[in-house]
């Protein structure tokens, strides 16, 4: 372990009474009839880009960068362990909250020595901490779907985490009280479905998150009859046929209408001609809200390409909108967005950590010391983007894995050559367990303004 400069280790108490919202909603909109509790004036830049112009409260937790600091940062401290259970004997964490992509698997399969790794922290074995995880992620997938997908297609055992908070369940969950609370029964709230293509096994089932919105919401392909727009995946525009109220086999029978989104999953062209860029011309002739699913604007894949996500068309949604109406945000329509780096879902994951320990009580233990000790909780990501700057923001301590989306930022040339050598297509789930430098891991936070309080190569014990 390296320890560049003195640093604290922070911890992010829960508590079982209410706790005070911090200023980034779980979703920001953008336009003054939308209630948040965002009471700082944001530019839609921040919401997509790598960098935002405004300063982020810190709670008292992080030391100011004494500027308009372009993201959050933990301070200049952090530290570097090799693995998660040197880590883990120095700086005594209770829970974690965990990242999907880029930590525990890569779409296809799980990462190396992840399942492992999560097993033996969430049981204790071998003399191991018992550690409770939960997982945290910007999938457009609803929480339970989530969780059976780690379990039926990447092998970890859904019973090690307590919960799962997805922006695709908190999304959804919007678009029903929002849209689906409809009492005129004979009128259905329609929206702009930019979703998954099915074919693709790597991708979120729409299905799941249809049924999230109720029978009283429906996608739909006539944009002249829709009431909102859904940036839920990049494969597809979905529409069903009016009786259409639901998602079985049946019902996908009679759908209607399918219009691909061309290459944009592969080469992020959201360029004019493109499918898509008609598409979104037309509901911003409209003026249509638009709900973001997905925030984020590239993942990789288990074959090490980029692919893009929805955060992209919600941007060139943004982009559109601006050049046909101009940048008063007062006559522009709304776009929420739904995931990281907004700290309400943090703080729902610390919510849901205390009540994991509380339910796991007996009824002797209620009143025991241990429980009336504030969880010491991390946050694991890949994204310094969302997973850093948004633990960060929420008071939560973070580990930054190297071995993620960042990978090519942080090993040089040489150093990502060697890897591309020791892994071989025969093993896709293969990851780097290698460390760059400090140079270059401070140079990288300092050119991000965002620095983690650990860091990890990858997320094995």
């Amino acid at each position: 372990k390296k320890i560049w400069s003195a640093t604290t280790c922070l911890v992010a108490a829960t508590t079982t009474g209410p706790r005070k919202s911090s200023f980034l909603a779980s979703a920001l909109s953008f336009h003054r009839g939308c209630s948040s509790s965002c009471n700082t004036s944001y530019t839609r830049r921040g919401l997509f880009a790598s960098s935002c112009n405004t300063s982020y409260t810190r709670r008292g937790l992080f030391a100011s960068t004494g500027d308009d600091s372009s993201a959050i940062s933990s301070g200049s401290s952090f530290t570097t362990h090799s693995s998660l259970s040197e880590l883990l004997e120095e700086f005594d964490y209770d829970a974690l909250i965990l990242d999907q992509f880029g930590v525990l698997h890569n779409g296809k399969n799980a990462l190396d020595g992840t399942i492992d790794c999560v097993e033996r922290i969430a049981l204790g074995k071998d003399g191991t901490k018992k550690v409770r995880l939960i997982v945290l992620s910007n999938t457009s997938s609803p929480s339970k779907t989530t969780l059976d997908r780690l379990q039926t297609k990447l092998g970890f055992d859904r019973s090690y985490f307590c919960e799962a908070v997805t922006s695709g369940e908190e999304a959804g969950r919007y678009i029903q009280k929002t849209y689906g609370n409809n009492n005129n029964d004979n009128k259905k709230s329609k929206f702009v479905w930019c979703t998954w293509d099915v074919s693709n096994e790597n991708v979120p089932d729409p299905a799941a998150f249809l049924e999230l919105l109720g029978p009283n919401v429906e996608p739909t392909v006539d944009i002249s009859s829709a009431d909102f727009v859904v940036a839920h995946g990049s494969g597809a525009i979905r529409g069903f046929g009016k009786d259409q109220v639901g998602s079985d086999a049946t019902q996908q029978q009679e759908e209607h209408e399918i219009i691909s989104m061309g290459s944009f999953l592969d080469d992020g062209n959201l360029g004019e001609g493109t499918p898509i860029n008609d598409l979104l011309g037309k509901c911003a002739d409209r003026n249509l809200p638009l709900v973001c699913a997905n925030p984020d604007m590239v993942v990789q894949y288990h074959d090490g390409s980029l692919k893009h996500m929805p955060g992209k068309i919600a941007q060139r949604y943004q982009e559109i909108l601006e050049s046909k109406n101009g940048k008063n945000d007062d006559e522009l329509p709304s776009i929420t967005i739904y995931g990281k780096p907004h700290t309400e879902h943090f703080e729902a994951c610390l919510r849901k950590l205390e009540e994991d320990r509380t339910k796991q009580q007996t009824t002797s233990d209620k009143n025991s010391e241990e429980l009336q000790q504030p969880l010491r909780v991390a946050h694991v990501g890949d994204s310094i983007h969302h997973d850093i700057a948004g633990a960060n923001a929420a008071g939560v301590p973070s580990i930054f894995i190297v071995g993620g989306i960042h990978e090519e930022d942080l090993l040089s040339p040489q150093e990502e050559g060697d890897e591309k050598k020791e892994t071989s297509s025969a093993e896709p789930s293969k990851t780097s367990r290698r460390m760059p430098t400090e140079g270059r891991l401070r140079e990288f936070f300092d050119r991000e303004g965002i620095t983690p309080t650990h860091v990890l190569p990858v997320f094995k014990y």
